[in-house]
């Protein structure tokens, strides 16, 4: 009788620990995002107590505060259901720093919103070997992030858009950071990048031309210098191009005439020199052009007037000589126009041609050039002019 209490007693015990065992793997299998998000959590000052919602008693972080999990249905086999899909914690009022440790955790990843705080210490959420497998979006603008960026995001194929805009972010842009590649892709999936005010010095990197979907680049408000890749010219994706306020040199170079896309084109205060290209008619769809500041020279092109779409036109501080075209009223759209502080000379158009069509302009701007005191009685058709 004592033989077979000692086995049964035996059996119990080697039950309960395969028993704890398991259960334990489960728990820790199923709590992943769990404590991750807590490490996370630790590495930051919550001063407004906007994360008194995380808490590592809970078994899913689903309904915490900035938290989306991906759907949670039991039936489903996916194993991404019920992971942590979305960190959004914008304007929340943390300081502190960005764990790593706490975000390569989260394995289903798609989204991290962190804008509007006062997060500080660096953008370096990468290690040697890439956890971000589904990461698409990432957005840490408007903090106090400083140093480098991480050349470790070209490894983040996954990666659409990136906004690190308005820090303190210091170095040159790594080349390696437009490779995006992994073990499923070698291209540059980019759609939106920006980078602006912060202090990042040094020239464009060549390899951004392998970022051919990219709808829309910021890069202004930095310490860049040298020269645009010539490689950008095949980026006829883009609708949006910013590289205003840096110190870029050498001659205009946009995409590709081919490109139906380009909207919006701000590259003021810098060093381009050369003449504008009669190429820039060719985008059609063109309504903000700002080249103000800038060391261009040569006549205004012909082709600007098949720019129908065109709101603003700002060539001012240059060195644009010739006379002002006829053309440049019959631009219906025209909104702004800045042509000061250039050489041109002549008058403006006669009545019967240059701004007596120009029913939208309220902003028009011709001094400081070599003009002729005459007023063309023209203007009087500009009923929407505000201001001269």
């Amino acid at each position: 009788l004592m033989t077979f209490f000692f086995f049964f007693f035996i059996i119990i015990i080697v039950f309960f620990f395969f028993f704890t065992t398991f259960s334990t793997c489960d728990s820790i299998e199923l709590n992943d995002d769990v404590l991750g998000l807590i490490v996370f959590k630790s590495d930051l000052i919550d001063k407004a107590n906007a994360l008194s919602t995380w808490t590592e008693d809970e078994d899913s972080p689903c309904s915490w505060t900035g938290i989306t999990c991906n759907g949670n249905s039991s039936n489903s086999t996916d194993e991404s259901e019920g992971r942590v899909i979305s960190i959004n914690l914008n304007g929340l009022g943390l300081s502190g720093r960005i764990s790593k440790r706490g975000l390569q955790k989260l394995t289903y990843l798609k989204v991290l919103s962190l804008a509007y705080n006062n997060i500080s210490g660096s953008v370096d959420i990468i290690d040697d070997e890439d956890p971000y497998a589904y990461l698409e979006r990432i957005d840490l603008s408007y903090n106090q992030l400083s140093g480098a960026i991480s050349p470790g995001f070209g490894s983040i194929g996954s990666l659409k858009y990136i906004d690190f805009s308005h820090n303190l972010l210091s170095g040159s842009i790594p080349s390696e950071f437009f490779v995006f590649s992994n073990t499923s892709s070698s291209s540059c999936n980019l759609v939106s990048l920006s980078l602006a005010y912060n202090g990042i010095e040094g020239s464009i990197p060549a390899s951004i031309a392998l970022c051919l979907h990219i709808r829309s680049l910021d890069l202004s408000r930095n310490l860049l210098t040298g020269k645009v890749p010539a490689g950008m010219k095949a980026m006829d994706s883009l609708s949006m191009l910013d590289l205003s306020y840096n110190s870029i040199a050498g001659e205009l170079i946009l995409p590709s005439a081919s490109s139906t896309t380009l909207v919006d084109v701000r590259l003021q205060r810098n060093f381009f020199q050369g003449e504008i290209s009669e190429e820039i008619g060719d985008f059609a769809n063109l309504e903000h052009i700002d080249l103000s500041s800038n060391f261009l020279s040569g006549e205004l092109p012909d082709a600007i007037q098949n720019l129908g779409s065109l709101s603003t036109f700002n060539v001012a501080n240059n060195i644009i000589n010739g006379t002002i075209p006829s053309w440049v009223g019959n631009l219906a759209s025209l909104k702004l126009l800045n042509l000061s502080y250039n050489t041109l000379q002549g008058s403006l158009p006669p009545a019967g041609y240059g701004f007596s069509m120009c029913g939208e302009l309220q902003t028009l701007d011709l001094s400081s050039n070599k003009l002729s005191t005459s007023i063309s009685p023209s203007l009087a058709d500009c009923s929407s002019l505000i201001q001269m």
